[in-house]
């Protein structure tokens, strides 16, 4: 019980991390290529 509990709370976790990385890549992308030049 615990286990699954803790597999989906680390399957959300992860997922969250993945689309705020997402979300936030082409903003530093942008970000640096505007600075280097």
């Amino acid at each position: 019980m615990f286990f699954r509990v803790a597999l989906s709370l680390s399957a959300k976790f992860s997922n969250m991390i993945v689309h705020s990385t997402a979300m936030m890549a082409p903003i530093i992308t942008n970000h640096s290529a505007r600075s280097s030049r």
